[in-house]
């Protein structure tokens, strides 16, 4: 993760599950109570960067500590979250899509759920203006 925010896990410890590796995850405190413990390493149950990366190199000289992470199921008693449910996502889906434009307003403009999710009116004009330098040199050949 590029930060730690209690309830807010990315991708970052799922996509290695998905590709059969052992995730090393630093991020959300939380992250326990939807994600089984014994299925990653989390850098954050370890006192320092010191004695996380102690336990990585044990874990790689290791092969049968190594696949008894592999083993464990991702979620606590082999049950998956209710958020994680593919209906749950597909009516939230749903309910946007169907739900007339006019009455859906852009709620992420100008609201902040986390003081570091959005960028400041400054950095987002200078932003755009680099997009557009950008998309300029793009037509004159220049990049």
């Amino acid at each position: 993760e590029n930060s730690s925010s209690s309830g807010y896990t990315t991708e970052k410890l799922v996509e290695p599950m998905l590709a059969g590796s052992l995730p090393i995850y630093w991020g959300n405190p939380e992250v326990a109570r939807d994600f089984n413990p014994r299925s990653f390493i989390n850098v954050s149950d370890f006192p320092s960067f010191d004695a996380a990366i102690e336990h990585i190199l044990k874990v790689d000289a290791d092969d049968e500590l190594y696949l008894s992470y592999l083993r464990e199921p991702w979620f606590n008693d082999n049950t998956p979250p209710q958020w994680f449910d593919p209906m749950i996502q597909f009516q939230a889906l749903q309910g946007f899509l169907s739900a007339p434009r006019s009455s859906s307003p852009r709620v992420y403009r100008d609201r902040k759920l986390r003081s570091h999710a959005y960028s400041s009116g400054l950095h987002r004009a200078f932003s755009g203006l680099a997009c557009r330098l950008d998309g300029q040199l793009w037509k004159l050949g220049w990049r």
